[in-house]
């Protein structure tokens, strides 16, 4: 009796279709996974900001990606608490609670400056009508948004 327990499990599981491993699931775009724009409290971007998440992707980041090589997301997604305690603006586009239409990423690439990876965000803000772009060269990064309108700005964060 237990071979024919045995027999029908194998069979249910041949059955079924393989489900996506969860690595899969969490790819936004060809070099870019979720995981990488969650809080720093370790709180998941919310799922009702993924498309918003995948444009910024695809739009920015990518096409950025491609000129400048691989990039390291330092900060996406914060919850509000998250977003006092380091001192965020109040009204930042990291907190995609409040805005899930648009998303911002604080990003590093593994060529260029911060001056050129802002020119080139601008660049790409400018053709598709939208978005924020801020400098912030003596933390070598720049920050990317993709918001109704347009925002520039240079910073420091030290």
């Amino acid at each position: 009796m237990a071979k024919t327990a045995t027999k029908r499990t194998k069979a249910k599981a041949q059955a079924q279709p393989a489900s996506k491993p969860a690595a899969a699931l969490d790819q936004i775009t060809t070099h870019f996974r979720v995981a990488e724009f969650n809080c720093h409290d370790g709180t998941p971007v919310p799922s009702a900001s993924h498309p918003a998440l995948k444009r910024l992707c695809e739009l920015y980041l990518e096409p950025m990606r491609e000129r400048f090589g691989v990039a390291q997301v330092l900060s996406g997604y914060r919850t509000k608490a998250y977003n006092v305690k380091i001192g965020g603006a109040k009204k930042s586009q990291h907190i995609y609670d409040e805005h899930v239409e648009s998303v911002a990423g604080d990003v590093r690439f593994a060529t260029g400056t911060p001056a050129e990876w802002a020119a080139h965000a601008d660049k790409i803000a400018k053709q598709v009508g939208a978005g924020g772009v801020g400098t912030y060269i003596d933390s070598r990064f720049v920050h990317i948004d993709n918001r109704e309108g347009q925002a520039r700005w240079s910073g420091f964060q030290g």
